[in-house]
């Protein structure tokens, strides 16, 4: 066991093995793909590739989160085993670019609040991208306040109900790239 980095472990539901070394955490993560890719009929013997794959940095390294907002405006992820929104400040998983986003979106949270139920963040090379989905069908005024607000903090954003896109500004699209090796495909 270690003193997991993040001051929100065990309230949030956003990480589960920060109690854990590093090298424990890596341990559990590849039996956890190997353990699906048996489940999907592939065969153990890939072990070594996802040993080859798994690794890194332990903190700074997500590029994408699910936060919510609940109805009071706090924003963060839901507590363990709960519906209930724990309020973050930072998140020491995901990237820099993303933890400190968190609290810019705090700066909105009371247009948000009632509106906006989940809000998804991806980071690449050239910045965030945040999808704001909301929890029931909005009108144009609802639509143009989020817009405004998040104008002013994000370049990049849609806000979206169910499947129907009810504005965008910036890019939609992340680019990752796919690694082979040690070389990017």
């Amino acid at each position: 066991r270690v003193k997991p980095d993040c001051s929100f472990f065990g309230l949030c539901g956003g990480c589960e093995l920060q109690h854990m070394s590093y090298t424990e955490q890596l341990n559990v993560k590849r039996e956890m793909i190997i353990s699906a890719m048996i489940a999907g009929g592939l065969s153990r013997s890939l072990d070594e590739k996802v040993r080859a794959v798994i690794g890194g940095s332990p903190y700074s390294y997500r590029q994408r989160v699910l936060l919510h907002c609940d109805d009071s405006g706090h924003i963060g992820f839901y507590q363990t085993q709960s519906r209930s929104v724990v309020e973050i400040t930072n998140c020491s998983i995901a990237t820099a670019a993303i933890s400190d986003s968190i609290n810019r979106l705090r700066e909105i949270a009371s247009v948000l609040k009632g509106r906006i139920s989940t809000i998804d963040i991806e980071n690449d090379e050239k910045g965030l991208i945040f999808v704001f989905i909301a929890k029931q069908p909005l009108d144009w005024s609802e639509i143009k306040e989020i817009t405004e607000g998040a104008k002013s903090r994000f370049e990049s954003f849609t806000i979206k109900f169910g499947t129907d896109e009810l504005a965008s500004v910036g890019r939609k699209t992340i680019s990752l790239p796919i690694l082979h090796g040690s070389q990017t495909v």
